[in-house]
C-alpha cells in the first residue's frame, strides 16, 4: 500500500496521513478510466463485535456508488478528490444494535499529479 499512501491513521474520528498520486490504477475500477488515476486512501476496518455485518460509503464521493458491504477482508480503498468535503462512513449493524461512524479527511494531505 505504500504506492498508495504514506502514514494514514486514524485518530478519533480524523483519518491523517498522505495519499500520493496514483496512475493506471485498474485496481480501483478497471472499467472507468477517469477514475483509473488520482489520489486512493485504503483502509482495513477492525469492527466489534466481529458477527456485524459492515458497510463503508464516502460521502460526497464522485462515482454514485451505493454504500459497499465489506467481505472477509474487511479492506476497502476510496479515491479521495475533495478532503475538504468526503467523509468515510462505516455502519455496522448485529442483530440488536447498529453504530455509525463518520471519518473526517481533512487532516490528508493530496499529493498532486506529477
Amino acid at each position: 500500500m505504500s504506492e498508495l499512501q504514506n502514514g494514514v491513521k486514524i485518530t478519533g474520528t480524523e483519518i491523517t496521513g498522505t495519499l500520493n498520486w496514483v496512475t493506471d490504477f485498474i485496481g480501483f475500477n478497471g472499467t472507468n478510466p477517469t477514475e483509473q488515476s488520482g489520489n486512493y486512501l485504503a483502509l482495513r476496518f477492525d469492527v466489534e463485535p466481529s458477527d456485524a455485518t459492515v458497510t463503508v460509503d464516502l460521502i460526497n464521493g464522485t462515482d454514485g456508488k451505493p454504500p459497499t458491504q465489506l467481505d472477509d477482508d474487511m479492506n476497502a480503498v476510496f479515491r479521495i478528490t475533495d478532503k475538504a468535503t468526503q467523509k468515510v462512513q462505516v455502519v455496522a449493524k448485529t442483530a440488536d444494535d447498529t453504530k455509525t461512524i463518520l471519518y473526517g479527511l481533512s487532516g490528508l494531505t493530496l499529493n498532486p499529479s506529477a
